[in-house]
């Protein structure tokens, strides 16, 4: 599923179910901006279902930060809120299998001025320079399911000295930072046809000078890549968190990928 639906299921027998949430998106370009965190990923093999009609919730990435100057405040909301009173990007959404499993979104990436990367399936990166605030986002690890097994990881600590934000967490990998500020991969799956990777961070952004630099790579599995401008929006199916922008160009930050519930039976069953 690639959106919203209904999943009916009246076979005996077990069933693989992949639920990812959206990425995290990052800020807008004028501030030092973290990269987003992946959704999280919930996986099941072998689960035994009941028969029954199963609503299935697709999460959208979260959107970027459309905020040009310091405020504007913190409009996520817990759990996603990491604090900080300027207005990063968004969380991702959760995506949802029935009641059964409902992965989160991923964290927002963190933006001037100590704001730090948001919490989310997993963790947004910090944002670049001054003295504090520059903390990412912790991955959200309450509430996994029965039969599930959970993927996210942290957003990485944003560096000073124009040394690069911090990337966001992937379903397989922490964010990098520094000099390898790069966004956590994602996690390897096999599932619909194959072996495929799902919920990569976004790369943080990178400021020298004023001047725009290269940002860090986008984690594999749908991360955007970080810049010294326009970040990369993540990966809509994957649930792939967005890179951070910086200010070389202008305008709103980049949003998460989309995420994805896949569901995977013998049809001999």
């Amino acid at each position: 599923f690639t959106s919203n639906g209904t999943f009916t299921w009246d076979a005996t027998g077990t069933i693989d179910i992949l639920v990812v949430g959206g990425g995290g998106g990052s800020g807008h370009s004028l501030y030092h901006n973290g990269g987003g965190g992946g959704g999280q990923v919930l996986h099941a093999t072998n689960y035994t279902l009941p028969s029954g009609n199963y609503s299935i919730t697709v999460g959208s990435g979260g959107e970027g930060g459309n905020n040009s100057g310091s405020g504007g405040n913190n409009p996520n909301p817990s759990p996603y809120n990491n604090g900080g009173g300027d207005h990063p990007g968004y969380h991702g959404q959760p995506s949802s299998f029935g009641s059964i499993a409902t992965a989160y979104g991923g964290g927002y990436g963190g933006t001037w001025d100590a704001t730090k990367g948001g919490h989310g399936g997993s963790g947004g990166g910090g944002w670049e320079n001054g003295s504090s605030g520059r903390q990412g986002g912790n991955a959200i690890t309450s509430g996994t399911p029965s039969g599930f097994t959970r993927y996210g990881n942290d957003g990485a600590t944003g560096q000073g000295n124009s040394q690069g934000a911090g990337g966001g967490g992937g379903a397989g990998q922490q964010g990098g930072q520094g000099s390898h500020k790069n966004g956590g991969d994602g996690v390897q799956i096999e599932i619909h046809g194959g072996t495929h990777t799902y919920a990569g961070g976004g790369g943080g952004a990178h400021y020298n000078t004023g001047n725009g630099a290269n940002g860090g790579n986008g984690g594999a599995g749908g991360g955007g890549y970080g810049s010294g401008g326009f970040g990369q929006q993540g990966t809509d199916g994957l649930g792939g968190g967005a890179g951070g922008s910086e200010r070389a160009q202008t305008g709103n930050g980049k949003r998460g990928g989309h995420g994805v519930v896949i569901v995977r039976y013998d049809v001999d069953q």
